[in-house]
């Protein structure tokens, strides 16, 4: 599939967000939560999904996308070197235009994309935020 057309598969998205949403109620097993975290991880568009959550939800999704701008931060983090080039470049042009968001969290989050793909490419990697 081409990652530049990348758009969310509609059963995908809905599992994502219900993991996101579970993910923190802390009557939730979290257990059970962590395994279906680990196996949602595997799939390689998974930081995808996450980067679709971050930008795009709206309404009263406050909590999913706080939950997936912690997830993605800590994925880009841990796991750079792990991400497919092409879904590198569909994350990185999702994330652009919220370097000017009026939310500080998806500011910060963005921020932190933007400095490990910058320290593990250099700027020559990213030229569209300069």
């Amino acid at each position: 599939m081409a990652i530049e057309g990348w758009q969310p598969q509609e059963d995908g998205l809905q599992e994502i967000c219900k993991l996101l949403e579970q993910y923190r109620l802390p009557i939730v097993d979290q257990s059970c939560i962590w395994q279906k975290h680990q196996r949602c991880s595997q799939l390689p568009d998974f930081n995808n999904y996450l980067a679709f959550i971050l930008c795009r939800a709206e309404g009263d999704v406050v909590n999913i996308r706080q939950a997936a701008r912690l997830l993605l931060k800590n994925n880009f983090k841990s796991s750079y070197h792990l991400i497919q080039p092409a879904h590198l470049q569909y994350m990185k042009a999702e994330v652009v235009p919220c370097l000017g968001s009026l939310d500080f969290g998806i500011r910060t989050t963005v921020g932190t994309i933007v400095s490990v793909v910058v320290q593990n490419g250099g700027f020559q990697s990213w030229l569209e935020v300069l």
